[in-house]
């Protein structure tokens, strides 16, 4: 037996990244076409962060039964997310106040309502046939949204919004997604002194949205909802929200200090929850009170 004391070449090992990584382990995987919506200036943020990730899993190009709306009044530095902003107008930032973004909504409502759309028609004509449900069987919308004026002020419209839309495009099962994003982050991060007023508002707004589509989803009444034009939509109030998700500054473990170093973990957060086949099996459960859950891809 020949021994030597050389030792072979060691090959330097690849690093990957985490987008190569998720991928490699989660692909991407849909149930239905999707819309997704950011409301406000934080949610901007995440879905920007979302988006690079969406193009990255396709090869460079949006997903075609993928579809981005932008909600802000304030768009300095969109970006690469120019494309998907729905303009608000020429209008002042809402702030922190709830008041000032539910008058904006008015305001900017019938544009809105052209952006929603044309990003229907779009999620219509482009979405993949091999998917398990068509754009009339089910649409995917994904609120990511703060608790600012813009977001905390107009999520509950927006929501009917949703609803009004999917009643006009005939699509039978509107599956709507909301995320919060917490108080805490913007109240603690260490580059912001915001006034005891300004913390009050927040998390106000934050527990008012948060208790409000929580009481809707152990409720079964019809609703009759009216949109700033006039126009009613009837809802059974659990049917709202299919799901509820929130984040804020800590998870138990670590604290974040600043907003922007929280925004990729939420993105990656949602970007696994809501387009990969693990987030499609573990979103039949969010509502299973006895742990079987819904294993199909099919909307219930």
């Amino acid at each position: 037996m020949n021994h030597s004391s050389e030792t072979a070449p060691t090959k330097e090992p690849r690093t990957f990244s985490l987008s190569e990584l998720s991928l490699a382990i989660e692909p991407i995987s849909l149930a239905c076409p999707s819309l997704i919506v950011a409301q406000g200036t934080t949610g901007r943020k995440v879905v920007k962060q979302m988006v690079s990730k969406l193009v990255a899993a396709g090869g460079g190009e949006m997903l075609p039964s993928v579809q981005v709306a932008v909600l802000d009044t304030d768009c300095e530095g969109i970006g690469a997310l120019g494309e998907y902003v729905i303009p608000l107008g020429e209008v002042d930032g809402a702030g922190t106040d709830p008041l000032l973004g539910i008058e904006v909504f008015e305001q900017q409502f019938p544009r809105i309502m052209r952006g929603m759309k044309n990003r229907l028609v779009a999620l219509a004509g482009s979405a993949d046939n091999s998917l398990p449900n068509s754009f009339k069987q089910a649409v995917d919308f994904h609120l990511i949204a703060g608790c600012g004026g813009t977001a905390g002020g107009g999520q509950q419209a927006l929501i009917n919004v949703f609803h009004r839309l999917a009643h006009d495009f005939g699509i039978i099962k509107p599956r709507v997604h909301s995320y919060f994003l917490g108080p805490e982050m913007a109240l603690r991060d260490i580059g912001r002194t915001p006034t005891a007023e300004q913390k009050a508002i927040l998390r106000d707004t934050f527990a008012i949205n948060l208790q409000r589509v929580q009481d809707d989803q152990v409720d079964g009444e019809m609703l009759r909802e009216t949109c700033p034009d006039g126009v009613e939509v009837a809802i059974r109030a659990r049917d709202r929200i299919l799901s509820c998700h929130l984040y804020d500054q800590s998870n138990g473990d670590h604290d974040y200090l600043k907003i922007d170093d929280y925004i990729d973990m939420v993105a990656t957060q949602i970007f696994y929850e809501a387009f990969t086949e693990s987030g499609m099996y573990f979103s039949g459960r969010y509502r299973d009170d006895i742990g079987t859950g819904i294993t199909s891809s099919q909307p219930s």
